[in-house]
């Protein structure tokens, strides 16, 4: 076992978990976003490797199924409790005393001297919270199966949203500034998909037609101008960004036009920027740190 998370602050492990329990799941989370959210600058990459280590996020940050499970659950000290055994199963083995725990982080923690009681206090602090008198996975069934599709979707529309971005800056490096605008409208209606997500996209299903589309047919039923609508019903934006938005889409259906000029290199540079900006405004964003810092033309 190696690299044994801990925080330096083991007040930090119910500020984090709270966090997980009723802050607004992010598209990822970054250190950036757990600073904001309360915790300590020095603790923040600290407390983002012990997340990723409980398996709440994965490498990118995107929140996993076990993320949703501790929020979603009845039992929140189930879902912890698997999440502890697969970041600390060999401090688990036989219940060993704290001698013995000592030894253990010691000899297996790949952590210095110095951070080894901090490994000890985090391990403390997360067996209090989970009953880890439960047998391990018990609390796969915390999250219904419907969840744990609509978590998947979740995570794959946060995930195209990243890619997409990326697709728009590289098309604006390459003075493709049609496709850029394109692709960063598409970066942010799949962030906004994302989060109408819940219940199955119950928000989408307003026909009996629709209701019997799955997730992607009906995504694609979807126009901008109903997102835009949808975003507003939900409370998700309010009126001054409805009306940065419907800008926004009316010149990404330009430049899906041939006939329409095309835009310059500075004009779709700030069209990327306006872009993270309502990115920013709708969630924590993994684009969202960027967002005061315009995108400039290469």
């Amino acid at each position: 076992m190696t690299a044994i998370p801990y925080v330096t602050d083991v007040r930090d492990v119910r500020r984090v978990l709270r966090l997980v329990e009723r802050g607004t799941m992010p598209s990822a989370v970054t250190t950036k976003h757990l600073i904001a959210n309360g915790i300590p600058e020095h603790d923040a990459a600290h407390v983002r490797g012990l997340l990723e280590s409980l398996g709440f996020v994965g490498a990118d940050g995107v929140p996993t199924p076990a993320y949703v499970g501790y929020r979603e659950s009845d039992d929140r000290a189930e879902v912890l409790a698997d999440a502890v055994r697969r970041a600390y199963g060999l401090l688990l083995d036989d219940e060993p005393s704290d001698e013995a725990l000592a030894r253990l982080v010691a000899e297996h923690g790949d952590v210095s001297a110095d951070a080894a009681h901090q490994v000890l206090s985090t391990f403390a602090a997360l067996r209090e919270l989970a009953d880890l008198q439960t047998p391990a996975a018990a609390s796969i069934e915390a999250v219904t199966p419907q969840r744990r599709a609509v978590v998947g979707h979740i995570s794959r529309l946060m995930q195209a949203s990243i890619a997409e971005f990326d697709t728009a800056r590289v098309c604006l490096q390459h003075d493709l500034t049609r496709p850029a605008v394109v692709w960063a409208w598409n970066s942010f209606a799949a962030l906004a998909f994302a989060h109408l997500a819940d219940d199955d996209f119950a928000v989408l299903r307003t026909s009996g037609r629709r209701a019997q589309l799955d997730p992607v047919e009906l995504m694609r039923k979807v126009d901008g101008a109903e997102l835009i609508e949808l975003l507003v019903v939900g409370g998700q934006i309010g009126a001054a960004d409805r009306a940065v938005l419907e800008q926004l889409l009316c010149r990404r259906d330009d430049c899906a036009r041939p006939a329409t000029p095309a835009p310059d290199r500075d004009e779709a540079a700030a069209y990327l920027s306006s872009v993270l900006a309502q990115s920013a405004l709708l969630t924590q964003h993994p684009l969202a740190h960027q967002a005061s810092e315009p995108v400039t033309a290469p």
